[in-house]
């Protein structure tokens, strides 16, 4: 079940569900299976950007990132405005990626996931995505409300 904070609920319920989203629809889908054919496996984690460091170092993984799960989740971050190359993109665009990367990356990898998606006060669009551990753990606060930035999350 997707989670959002106000923030998120605001724009989701502006979002037009009817919009005509089907003329970008060939964009959205070339852009998310050459984001997941860039996917690739080290060390049991399934990683979209490629490290610059030792990622078998679990001294330095603790420093720099906490755990495992917050190591993937900032691999795992995908600038949406960047890969569609937009300054502004849209709520509907980046709506339809949530549910288009989630679905494909289920139907590629067959684990569970969280996926995070935010948009910042600068209208900056993040995507970010980890597998969830046998520790059930999410990067996320689950008290989203926290966050000042519109922000959702669903765990599939």
């Amino acid at each position: 079940m997707i989670k959002m904070n106000m923030p998120m609920k605001k724009l989701y319920n502006n979002f037009n569900q009817n919009s005509d989203v089907s003329k970008l629809f060939k964009e959205i889908e070339n852009t998310v299976n050459r984001l997941i054919d860039r996917i690739s496996i080290l060390n049991t984690y399934l990683i979209i950007n490629k490290p610059t460091f030792n990622i078998y170092d679990d001294t330095k993984i603790k420093k720099i990132f906490g755990d495992k799960v917050g190591l993937e989740a900032s691999l795992n971050e995908i600038n949406l405005n960047c890969e569609f190359n937009a300054h502004l993109l849209s709520n509907e665009v980046a709506f339809a990626f949530f549910e288009l990367f989630n679905s494909s990356l289920k139907k590629t990898y067959n684990r569970e996931f969280c996926a995070y998606l935010s948009k910042d006060n600068t209208n900056i669009w993040i995507y970010r995505f980890h597998t969830i551990t046998d520790e059930k753990e999410l990067w996320i606060n689950p008290n989203i409300e926290m966050y000042k930035e519109a922000i959702m999350y669903d765990v599939f």
